[in-house]
Parts: C-alpha cells; structure tokens; sequence
C-alpha cells in the first residue's frame, strides 16, 4: 500500500507587482473593476519518474520500509518484504501578483492575480529484494505487484490534475472577489497572503488525490491477493 501523506512540497513564489495607473478613477473604494480580470495560468503536467533497486535484501528491505512507512506499497509474503513501491508526489508553483492603483487620489491598491504556473510530479522507487533477482518468474510476479501501485498512482494524479485544471480559474476569480483595497505599506503582506491563498486552493486537491490514492492502492493489497503471489512464486520455484 502506498500512502503519500508526506508529500514533498516544493513552493516558489514570485511576486512580481505591477503598478496599473488609473489616476482618472474617482470615488472608487472597492476592487470590483479589477474582479474580472482573468489571470493567466498555465499547467505542466511533467513526466513521472521511475526507478528500480534490486541492490537490497528482504532483511533489509524492512529497513527502507520503516524510513518511509508513509510512502509504501509493500509485498510481504510469511513476514518478508518481497517488494516494496515508495512514491512521492510535489508540486512547484509560480504567482505573478499585481496591484492596480484606486480611489480618488490612488493611494490604495486593488491585489489580483496575474498568472499562476503550476507543475506536478511524481516520482517512484520499485524495490524487489535481491534473493529474487535470480529467478525471473518470481521476480517478474514480484515486479508485475509493484508496478500496478505505481500505475494506480499515475492514473489518479491524471484524474486529479484535470480537474484542477477544470476548476482552477472559477476558484481563483471567486477568491479575488474577497480582496480589497490595500495601502501601499500593505503591498508586501497581501501578497504573501494571495500567495498562501493559492497555495491552500492546489493542497485541498493534492490531500484528496493522496486520500484516493490509499484506497485505490489498499485495494491491491489484499489478503486474497497475497495468498494467490505467494502461491505464485512458490510454483516458480517448483518449476526451477
């Protein structure tokens, strides 16, 4: 089972603040001219990235087990760890911020998104312990057990991607309607807070696609499904 509830975020954060002139608008107190304006996003799904280690024991494959406890898809067969799946998920994110000029004087600033870039990756490690390496039909039965977490993974980051895309620009317009003027001394701190807004918007996807991940990964490790590969690999080395 892998779970990926320790995911490697990474967060770069730009805030590149544009000054939009608008000494001709009077008496204008809110950000409400500014609510339609629609940022650029762009999304970079980027290839997922797959290693193997056939280098470990079983004995010591309990080890890389308690490292990563979190992170694992595991085949145990009479206690050992016959293989092992230890995926990470993260993501890097990009914010342009502007501020557009307002009120009678234009003294106040109204905050809005500029452009959003936003990358998602994954990465996975596929351990099968060493004593199997010699024997092709175990290690593929092995192998074969492995790879289907790692295709469950790659499957839902799809499904959860494409509907980020789908949702992301209506979420971010219905955010920036809460936004509203700020003093120039406020600039640097609203947009650190815009910044953790968007943020928070792309973690309450990840947190679901993790959750859906577990229960889709808990499905291949069965009770039943550990008893037909230990059958398996039995009858491989009954047919060496």
């Amino acid at each position: 089972m892998i779970t990926v509830n320790n995911i490697s975020i990474f967060i770069i954060l730009c805030a590149g603040i544009y000054f939009v002139s608008t000494f001709g608008i009077s008496g204008e107190t809110d950000c409400t001219s500014v609510f339609e304006t629609k940022p650029v996003i762009e999304f970079i799904d980027t290839e997922n990235e797959l290693t193997y280690n056939l280098q470990v024991s079983k004995r010591h494959l309990k080890d890389v087990k308690l490292r990563h406890q979190q992170q694992l898809s595991h085949l145990m067969v009479k206690g050992d760890t016959l293989g092992l799946t230890y995926g990470s998920y993260g993501y890097n994110i990009l914010v342009s911020m502007g501020f557009k000029k307002t009120g009678a004087w234009g003294k106040a600033y109204c905050p809005y998104i500029r452009s959003v870039n936003l990358k998602l990756n994954y990465q996975s490690e596929i351990y099968v312990a060493k004593e199997y390496t010699s024997n092709k039909c175990a290690f593929d039965v092995i192998l074969k057990h492995e790879l289907d977490h790692h295709h469950v993974n790659t499957s839902n980051k799809r499904k959860y991607f494409q509907w980020l895309k789908d949702d992301f620009p209506a979420v971010l317009q219905e955010v920036s309607k809460s936004y509203e003027p700020v003093s120039k001394n406020e600039l640097g701190p609203k947009s650190k807070k815009i910044q953790q807004d968007v943020e928070n918007i792309v973690t309450i996807y990840v947190d679901n696609m993790n959750s859906r991940m577990e229960v889709e990964n808990q499905k291949l490790d069965t009770r039943a499904e550990y008893k037909r590969l230990n059958k398996e690999i039995r009858q491989c080395y009954a047919r060496k």
